[in-house]
This record gives C-alpha cells, structure tokens and sequence, in this order.
C-alpha cells in the first residue's frame, strides 16, 4: 500500500511544471501539457482537436487565447472605476451655508472640480444673501 503525504501530489505537479519551463516552455504551456498529461480535461483544447489540430497545436493556441485573456483583463483591471459623487452633496451648503459649502468642497474636489466649486458657490451665495438682508433690516 503506497501512501502520499498531503500535497505531495501538488510538489511532484509544479516540479513537473518546472522542469518544463526549464525545457523553454511558457509558464502557461507547462500548465496546460501537465493538464492534459493528467488527464484534466479542457474543453476549449478538446474543440480545437475536434477541428483537426493536433494536441500540441491546440494547447498552443490556447494558450495564446489564454495570454490574449490576460492582457486584455490587466489592462483593463488597472483603470480605476470612477464615480461621480451624488447629488445628495448639494443638501450640505443649502443647510449649513458656507460652512457646508466648505466642507462639501474639500469632499469632492477631487472627484468633480465642477461640481465642488457649485458647491462652494451655493454654500456662499446665500450666506452672503442673508448678512446682507441682516444688515439691512438691522440698521432700519
């Protein structure tokens, strides 16, 4: 009775994949071979076959289907997804004037200048409205 030490398996399938690339094999290739070696099926290589390519062939061109994938998800998963900060910013200098204009332009600066200096501007408009009106009704 042969027994296997837990993840022994896992050691003897990446010293394959190793000695693979040291054979001038692409990380990706190695994998797949070793794949197919073990008989871990691939759908994608089993329809290339059905095409007629031949196992090398077919892992080949997956593989290179694979890098194409992988390209494309890194240059894509580095660009940040950017939002717009909601409308809801717009109630912070309506009620606390330019105290509340300040505090929402510091907050989304950053994210949409437009939309920050509109923010300041409608914390300081009616701030500036009401001393004015102050002014006035307290000197008459």
């Amino acid at each position: 009775m042969h027994t296997r030490k837990k993840g022994q398996g896992l050691t003897e399938f990446s010293n394959a994949i190793m000695s693979l690339m040291e054979l001038g094999m692409s990380r990706e290739r190695a994998l797949v071979h070793m794949a197919l070696e073990n008989n871990i099926e691939i759908e994608e290589v089993k329809e290339l076959e059905k095409r007629g390519l031949s196992r090398d062939e077919a892992s080949k061109e997956f593989v290179e289907k694979l890098k194409t994938m992988q390209e494309l998800y890194s240059s894509t998963a580095s660009e940040p997804i950017k939002m717009s900060p909601s409308a809801l910013w717009y109630l912070l200098p309506l009620f606390l004037g330019l105290v509340g204009g300040l505090i929402a332009y510091v907050y989304v600066r950053d994210d949409d200048p437009d939309m920050a200096k509109d923010l300041f501007l409608i914390g300081v408009i009616p701030t500036v409205v009401i001393i004015i009106l102050g002014w006035i009704l307290f000197f008459l």
